[in-house]
């Protein structure tokens, strides 16, 4: 939203509040003077019937309360254009009028045609000015889902920004036996590490989120928007990532390409038998801002990166994903891919997969319940290799982390204080041969070097932790 179309916005409420003023004024101390006027214009136009606008009456006190009421919704809009509680109440008193005041033509007499545009005008100016105020349609699967506990629910980040170098975000809310709402960030600088975190109590997020706007001079930019993290200076919503960890700061937006995925099948999630959801709302993003390190600032202007969300009640036992939207030679692709071993009453399951390829203007998709468990995938060690088919189309891949320091060893707490190791690469190579006779498909993609890999386990591997 441009500060263009707020400020016209509030030009045009508090024009209107004005207008309410003068005409109600009027109404008060001369109505008979209004309802002069009102019958010249009628006679002027050609318009049959009469008002009465006699004073002393029932009727002309609520009237005079009646404009007292849409001033002060014209006022508070004005003011207050982000809550749409004063617009959404002063459109349905005039809308209501409008209507009352056409069927009083149609039965009464065409004079009140004059009543009823006049109300009719003041909902459609205020309904044109709005449109660039009000919230876009909600991102599918980005919306905080956070239940009874325990509980944990957790927005991860990727940005690519430049070659040997990559940022990775991490807004998380924790409701175990640890309690706590956290900003994390690693950004992989070439042959170097930097890594941040920073924690508050979980009561300090709020229990269903909160619409409050960061503490930032361009307020147009964050209305409207979906807002799912907002603690200190940590800010999370459907087109912002604000906040720092340790001495890494961001402050990032993005363009969204409308590209996103639902990893958990549809049956698991309506039955309740997922553990945990994982979605990746915005799977394509080109995002622009800045990152601070200390002194350095990084300026960004649409580098690709995307954004996931997984929640549940606890998390799975290990399992490795990766993702990528910037292949060798500018394709124009986005994958994503997921493998994880769940527990199920005391047992651990052979990995359940899922793997999204969109190429060439059309999605191949590798998941449902037939393809959780048909993919072949082993990782390990640095590398992960799958394939997986969906009816004609098959895809194989192979994932290949950096050297061991490159990797960033970071600690997760699950909800019952057990621990998780990932081993995470921003800069990890992926290639990808898929191929479909049925559609006359056969493509291989490589990405050197852009690829999202991390590999997670229970089992605390033999090297420094860095978070």
């Amino acid at each position: 939203m441009s500060t263009s179309s707020l400020r016209i916005y509030r030009s045009i409420a508090f024009a209107w509040a004005a207008l309410f003023v003068v005409t109600g004024a009027e109404f008060a101390a001369i109505p008979g003077l209004l309802g002069t006027g009102l019958h010249a214009l009628a006679r002027l136009l050609q318009l049959h019937g009469t008002i009465d606008v006699s004073p002393g009456t029932l009727w002309h006190v609520l009237a005079l309360s009646l404009m007292v009421a849409v001033t002060g919704l014209a006022l508070l809009t004005a003011r207050r254009p982000a809550d749409r509680g004063p617009y959404l109440v002063l459109m349905a008193a005039k809308l209501a009028s409008t209507c009352v005041f056409l069927y009083l033509a149609a039965t009464l007499g065409s004079i009140w045609l004059l009543c009823a545009a006049t109300d009719g005008f003041v909902a459609l100016t205020l309904f044109l000015a709005r449109r660039g105020l009000d919230p876009p349609a909600k991102v599918p699967g980005f919306e905080r889902a956070q239940r009874p506990a325990p509980f944990y629910e957790v927005w991860f980040a990727k940005v690519d920004l430049g070659p040997d170098r990559a940022l990775w975000l991490r807004y998380t809310l924790l409701d175990g036996k640890t309690r706590e709402a956290g900003t994390w960030a690693l950004l992989f600088d070439h042959e170097r590490i930097r890594a941040g975190k920073t924690t508050w109590p979980l009561e300090v997020a709020g229990a269903t989120g909160t619409s409050l706007l960061p503490d930032c001079g361009d307020v147009p930019r964050f209305l409207g928007q979906q807002a799912v993290f907002h603690v200190a200076d940590g800010h999370l919503d459907s087109g912002n990532a604000l906040g720092s960890a340790g001495e890494i700061a961001w402050d990032l937006r993005w363009q969204d390409s409308g590209c996103r995925f639902e990893h958990t099948p549809a049956v698991l999630r309506a039955l309740g038998l997922a553990g945990s959801v994982f979605r990746s709302p915005l799977l394509d993003l080109r995002v622009s801002g800045s990152v601070r390190i200390g002194s350095e600032i990084i300026e960004i202007d649409g580098a690709t990166g995307m954004l996931g969300h997984i929640f549940g009640k606890r998390q799975a036992h290990g399992w490795a994903w990766a993702h990528c939207n910037r292949f060798d030679g500018g394709e124009n692709a986005v994958f994503e891919g997921l493998s994880a071993r769940v527990r199920v009453a005391g047992m651990v399951t052979p990995p359940l997969s899922s793997f999204v390829l969109d190429v060439g203007g059309a999605r191949f998709a590798f998941s449902g319940l037939w393809q959780l468990t048909a993919a072949q995938t082993t990782w390990g060690g640095g590398t992960w290799r799958f394939s997986a088919r969906c009816g004609s189309a098959r895809l194989v891949g192979e994932l290949t982390a950096p050297p061991t320091e490159r990797v960033a060893l970071v600690t997760y707490t699950d909800t019952d204080d057990s621990n998780l190791w990932c081993a995470n690469s921003k800069l990890a190579n992926l290639k990808l041969e898929l191929s479909d006779p049925r559609r006359g498909v056969h493509k291989v993609l490589t990405a050197t070097g852009t690829a999202a890999f991390e590999e997670v386990g229970r089992d605390r591997p033999q090297r420094a932790v860095v978070l």
